[in-house]
């Protein structure tokens, strides 16, 4: 029996943005004999985001919109669990364009694999902008990217992207709910809501499976290839890195400091001999800002201890 899907979208004021996404949910093929609904959370929205939504209704009957007053990912997210009702939880962000067999190939990698939870493909969508010669896979991963190829197969690593991921209904009530001091408040770029939840169910025994027919098309708009912001995803993803390690003792605190310094150098120097504005000045500037993420994450990690359950403090990079 195929399991009911959820399909969940949490959005702050990207109402153009949002009816985008909702237009490929709209063209997607939906199987007769799986149940779903598209919820969208409004987050702190002051936009028209309720009015996009609406004008949906016709095209996606199971279609609603509920507000989240308080701001934060970790909120919505959890706002959208709270306010499911089927058994899959599927977490979609609101710049995507799903591709057609995305709720077909979710509910059957449900019904025929031991997955409690399911990292979905996310290529990167080319709409608004030409993709660099000079953006590498290393970067890339910074836009919310995930190829690992053509099959389906288990995952030993919490890898799951919070573009694109999906789990039990049961694997929130031993997980969740998820954290709001590890992702993107405001101008915060950090990441790793996802992680943290979907490590912390692994460890739990939930098996994480990588599902490529569950393909969506994540949009690079143009000022994501800007210097200011793979800057401040950098820092913000090598922060939470570093504060999530595990074990953390004396020996990994060292190491990690002086590879974060490390970087710093080396990514300074680099940058300090590549043309203002180039290519190879902007991915200098990035290994420049990991390294510096992952020094403060480092001392974090000394100075706080692990990270434990939820927490509703605010951890900044």
């Amino acid at each position: 029996m195929n399991p009911g899907v959820s399909i969940l979208i949490s959005t702050h004021n990207r109402g153009p943005i949002l009816a985008r996404s909702l237009e490929s949910l709209a063209q997607m093929r939906y199987p007769s004999d799986v149940d779903d609904e598209v919820v969208v959370v409004a987050n702190a929205c002051t936009d028209d985001t309720r009015e996009r939504v609406l004008a949906f209704r016709d095209r996606l009957p199971g279609l609603r919109c509920v507000d989240e007053p308080t701001q934060g990912l970790g909120h919505a997210r959890n706002r959208a669990v709270r306010e499911s009702r089927l058994d899959i939880c599927a977490m979609l962000d609101d710049d995507i364009w799903a591709e057609e067999g995305w709720l077909e190939a979710l509910s059957r990698a449900y019904a025929t694999t031991p997955a409690s939870i399911v990292a979905g493909r996310i290529s990167l969508w080319w709409l608004s902008v030409e993709r660099p010669a000079w953006l590498d896979g290393r970067t890339a991963v910074l836009l919310s990217y995930l190829e690992l190829g053509d099959q389906t197969f288990e995952l030993r690593r919490s890898d799951a992207v919070g573009a694109n991921f999906s789990f039990r209904r049961e694997v929130f009530d031993r997980a969740g709910p998820f954290r709001n001091d590890l992702d993107r408040v405001g101008n915060q770029l950090m990441g790793g809501g996802e992680t943290f939840f979907v490590r912390t169910a692994m460890a739990g025994g939930d098996r994480l499976f990588y599902v490529p027919g569950a393909h969506i098309r994540h949009w690079v708009a143009p000022h994501r290839l800007l210097e200011p912001y793979l800057t401040g995803v950098a820092r913000g993803t090598s922060y939470t890195v570093a504060r999530l390690a595990e074990p953390a003792g004396v020996s990994w605190a060292a190491r990690s400091l002086a590879a974060g310094v490390a970087r710093i150098v080396s990514g300074s120097l680099r940058a300090a001999a590549a043309a203002e504005g180039s290519g190879h000045h902007i991915l200098a500037r990035v290994s420049a800002a990991a390294g510096r993420g992952q020094v403060a994450g480092t001392l974090a990690r000394v100075r706080l201890g692990p990270i434990g359950g939820p927490s509703t403090a605010q951890d900044r990079p």
